[in-house]
């Protein structure tokens, strides 16, 4: 069992016993009077669901990462600080794990509560029906011995209805009881003798269905606790895990020039087909089923609760294979020989009738789908420079630099940028050997200076102090460096400072209205003292500096746009 299915077992155990004392003590504050959401509530603060949950999942998360980071990659990176990396927001929503969290922990509740309310809103109807039977007949109604039918098929619903909360024991026990009823009343007779048998018969029926609403009530709680707001718990737990082994899969294979492509393994648990069994199945790039270039293997997971994984594919392994560039050819072709049903699982059924008549391709519709290229690992900018190898840049890297939304900027003016960002990594590539260059860029953000440096640095000339930006390159990628934040500091003059990594990835720090410089200087200086005094520091060697350096980035920049100072993007 690999670590991810290790943790989850470990998870879902803990959260079974967490579970039980949940539901016992909503039961025990609805029998005293407790409105579902009232109890659930109560019992959720006492039995401290979100730090529970803030507890138990980074556990997943970090266990996973590290297992797949790898013993000597994975010693090298604090806890602390992978679990702030794996922590920033990696999908649409743009939420971080602690807001995720948050938002979990709500919809467990939710979940509960509306099970709850719905389960009684069904046993209030059906216990006036079954009331009105019983008093109908108690008093002789004959008006009652027409309505017979509907009241008795209003029983039989209402056991249909709950049959979730039900056991089958009692499922058959009502209905058995609403059938002696109806066939009771088919025989009556204008006697005391038959009356009275049809009343006690009422009677039973009525305590049975007391009975039923009870049981079903707790069952509904049992099943809203242990089912339902389990399935919530779990979904977060496994699919930010699945993703912090993605980070930790490409950060530790991201870099190695050896390894040239990415695998798409199926998870253990695959129950339907979506687009998992294409990326799978299906020869994409002509390299073999399932395998990816590296600068275009789809992130993973690809949809909530997704157990996909990536296996490295090595120099060796593809000898004598060219890479295919009909990507949409080659899937069309595997989705041809496909079954309808897969092909509307990964389509749509609308989908699939206008890929089928060519007025739509197969990436426009296909469900999950996302648009392939390179994605940078969350650890990238926590692992150590010293561990980081140069990046050769490609013409398809430079071709695939994606749109960046700079802050303040118009569409017109982040075109201009993404043009920019082009230029610089061809600079690189053609004129410095993709190592560091930079460009200088005034307010209409035409270019005026351009310099080269090394691998790991580049000289400012003075034109730097009336430049609004600063344009550069990370030969190693990975995030801002102390030196670009000083540099960024020490210049009035520049609003903006870009970095883009020569896998393609970009990020940025611009200067808000709130910006100071003495205050930015003093928030950096805090934190350069913190950490030349630790111990820590003192005793280590070069590479546990660089260690420690590149893990105090995230936290310094997280502060200064706490402070209102800049505006950290990437």
């Amino acid at each position: 069992m690999e670590e991810l299915q290790r943790q989850m077992a470990a998870f879902s155990k803990a959260y079974g016993k967490k579970g039980k004392k949940i539901t016992k003590r909503i039961e025990d504050l609805m029998n005293r009077g407790m409105s579902p959401k009232e109890a659930v509530r109560k019992a959720f603060a006492e039995n401290d669901v979100l730090a529970w949950l803030e507890a138990e999942v980074p556990q997943v998360v970090l266990a996973t990462a590290e297992a797949t980071l790898g013993k000597d990659l994975a010693e090298e990176i604090s806890t602390a600080a992978m679990l702030e990396a794996l922590s920033n927001p990696w999908d649409g929503s743009g939420m971080n794990l602690s807001q995720k969290l948050h938002g979990a922990e709500r919809e467990m509740r939710e979940r509960i509560i509306s099970t709850l309310d719905w389960q009684l809103k069904l046993n209030k109807g059906i216990k006036k029906t079954a009331e009105a039977l019983y008093d109908g007949y108690h008093h002789g109604s004959v008006t009652y011995m027409q309505e017979l039918p509907k009241y008795t098929d209003d029983l039989v619903n209402w056991v249909r209805r709950s049959r979730d909360n039900l056991s089958d024991e009692e499922k058959k026990a009502l209905l058995k009881a609403i059938r002696k009823v109806k066939g009771q009343a088919d025989g009556l007779r204008p006697d005391t003798t038959a009356y009275n048998h049809f009343r006690t018969s009422l009677y039973e029926l009525l305590e049975k269905v007391d009975g039923g609403n009870k049981k079903s009530i707790e069952r509904a709680i049992q099943t809203a606790v242990e089912e339902k707001s389990r399935y919530v718990a779990e979904r977060i737990a496994r699919t930010e895990a699945a993703r912090a082994r993605y980070d930790a899969f490409t950060a530790r294979y991201g870099e190695d020039e050896d390894v040239v492509a990415y695998q798409w393994k199926l998870g253990s648990r695959h129950p339907a087909e979506d687009i998992c069994d294409m990326y799978a199945d299906a020869d994409l790039y002509g390299l073999g089923k399932g395998v990816f270039p590296k600068d275009a293997a789809p992130a993973s997971p690809a949809h909530p609760h997704c157990l996909c994984h990536y296996a490295p594919v090595y120099q060796s392994e593809l000898e004598g294979k060219t890479r295919s560039h009909d990507f949409e050819g080659r899937g069309s072709e595997w989705l041809h020989n496909q079954p309808i049903s897969v092909q509307e699982k990964i389509l749509g059924v609308k989908g699939r009738e206008e890929w089928k008549a060519g007025r739509a391709g197969w990436m426009e519709k296909a469900r999950n789908f996302e648009i392939l290229g390179i994605k940078e690992s969350r650890l990238s900018e926590i692992t150590p420079y010293s561990k980081r190898k140069k990046i050769e840049i490609t013409d398809e890297t430079i071709q695939k630099v994606k749109p960046f939304k700079y802050p303040g900027l118009s569409d017109a003016q982040n075109a201009i940028m993404q043009e920019r960002q082009k230029e610089l990594l061809k600079f690189a590539k053609d004129e410095n050997n993709s190592n560091e260059v930079v460009f200088l860029l005034n307010n209409q953000l035409d270019i005026v200076g351009r310099m080269k440096g090394t691998e790991s640095s580049t000289e400012f000339p003075r034109s730097i102090s009336y430049s609004t930006w600063v344009l550069h390159n990370h030969p190693r990628s990975g995030g801002f460096s102390i030196d670009d934040v000083y540099t960024f500091c020490t210049y009035d003059s520049l609003k903006y400072i870009s970095a883009i990594g020569n896998n393609g990835h970009i990020q940025s720090l611009t200067k808000t209205n709130k910006y100071d410089s003495l205050e930015m200087k003093k928030g950096i200086y805090s934190f350069l003292e913190h950490l030349f005094s630790s111990e820590r520091y003192q005793s280590g060697g070069e590479v546990e500096r660089d260690v420690m350096m590149t893990e105090m980035m995230c936290p310094l920049l997280s502060s200064l746009q706490a402070r209102g100072l800049i505006i950290w993007k990437k």
